[in-house]
């Protein structure tokens, strides 16, 4: 059976007559077809040789479909680079085929052999091609008809600057489709600071060398199919301590009558269930107290740390709520960190952890959930003291209606500080 039989019977169930459901068939084939393929430019790089000579280096880039919102989805970018050139050592020509996201930036001969250097965050997902580089580099070398990854201890010292245009601009070819050695070494340079350095002109060979603002994260980053080893995972200081279980003393217990009702406004940058239910001021007295663990280690990026531990060792995730009493940080933790129960942290500025305690949940004797009253925490004479909200909320509202007052006995502070310094 042909290929075409079934389409073309199908046009010609339409009345369509053979030949002409033949050239239907075959525009609809070609306009698929370009469709499909992503569309290109070219231009041609003048590359300058460690040995003054340029060497003219054939450039096409390919655009594609972009990743993330729909706007970058519906739009194509140059991305898929390529180029060809001829071996001045020997006259043949030699190409160069690369993923998406992969920039060649260093082209040279060396002793007859060429060698290229590519950039890119993408190397670590593809060791068969690649080896597994330590920083976004990899020096290329052509070896029997293909491209071989060499460790850059292991390639020439020759390999020191790029000379090739790191990407495509219109800007870069409205007068000429050709790029002079000139005008690569000036982009080049601008390009280095628009990357924060990711892209450097002067070739890194090793972590050390690399001038990038946020190498931290590079190196703690782990793409699917990552060639590195997994790092170690960062501890929970505040679950390493178990919690020292202790009872609530119930003060009252009532009914809110009438009910009260909070409808938020939503172009308010005040929220009014925020400001009866939490503490602002005792917030922000944390801000110079606990910090983000670690901007770029992106391991980190939802942890925090005690900012005046020296250490820089005394991290927790942010599944907990904190606020500041002066020389105390309290540290609370909701069913998750232990089912049905809440766990209060009390530690000192510097992270040293006075002690841990949990409770079962209470009840919801009224409403849908409950909560603590941040506002009312308070420790005064030995004892801990809040109350406790049963509240109902939905869309913009709020109503309380339960408030039930509670508090427990503090853990002997003396004591538990000794018992953390013999640890």
């Amino acid at each position: 059976m042909k290929l075409t039989h079934f389409p073309l019977s199908l046009l010609e169930s339409f009345g369509i007559k053979s030949r002409i459901a033949a050239t239907v068939l075959g525009t609809l084939v070609v306009v698929g077809w370009l469709l499909l393929r992503p569309p290109t430019q070219s231009w041609v790089d003048m590359a300058r040789s460690h040995t003054g000579q340029e060497i003219k280096v054939n450039r096409v880039v390919e655009y594609h479909f972009g990743q993330g919102e729909l706007s970058q989805l519906l739009t194509r970018y140059p991305s898929q680079y390529s180029l060809k050139f001829t071996n001045p050592a020997n006259g043949k020509q030699i190409a160069w085929d690369g993923e998406r996201y992969v920039h060649p930036v260093l082209l040279d001969v060396v002793d007859g052999t060429p060698w290229l250097v590519i950039n890119s965050s993408q190397l670590n997902s593809n060791s068969k091609n690649y080896g597994c580089p330590e920083i976004a580099y990899v020096f290329l070398s052509y070896q029997q008809g293909r491209w071989m990854p060499v460790a850059p201890s292991s390639a020439p010292s020759e390999l020191r600057d790029a000379n090739l245009s790191y990407d495509y601009g219109p800007h870069m070819v409205l007068k000429s489709r050709t790029i002079t050695a000139e005008t690569i070494a000036s982009n080049l340079r601008s390009k280095e600071v628009s990357t924060s350095g990711h892209f450097n002109v002067k070739i890194p060979r090793s972590l050390e060398q690399w001038q990038y603002e946020y190498k931290t994260a590079y190196m703690t980053r782990r793409a699917p199919n990552d060639c590195r080893p997994l790092l170690p995972q960062p501890v929970n200081y505040i679950a390493e301590r178990p919690s020292t279980q202790v009872e609530l003393e119930t003060l009252s217990s009532a009914a809110v009558e009438p009910e009260l009702h909070m409808r938020e406004s939503p172009n308010s940058s005040e929220s009014l269930w925020g400001n009866y239910s939490w503490d602002k001021n005792r917030a922000v007295a944390c801000q110079d107290r606990v910090t983000a663990a670690d901007e770029q280690d992106q391991r980190l990026r939802t942890w925090r740390r005690f900012s005046q531990d020296a250490t820089r060792t005394k991290i927790f995730p942010n599944g907990y709520t904190w606020f500041c009493d002066p020389e105390v940080v309290w540290i609370f933790g909701y069913r998750t960190v232990e089912p049905g129960r809440v766990v209060v942290t009390k530690a000192t500025n510097v992270g040293d952890i006075l002690y841990k305690v949990s409770f079962a949940t209470p009840p919801v004797v009224l409403g849908a959930d409950g909560a603590i009253r941040y506002s009312t925490f308070r420790a005064k004479d030995g004892f801990v003291e809040f109350e406790w909200v049963g509240f109902d909320s939905g869309g913009y509202d709020w109503r309380v209606k339960h408030l039930a007052k509670f508090r427990f006995r503090e853990p002997d502070v003396l004591l538990a500080t000794s018992s953390v310094t013999k640890k």
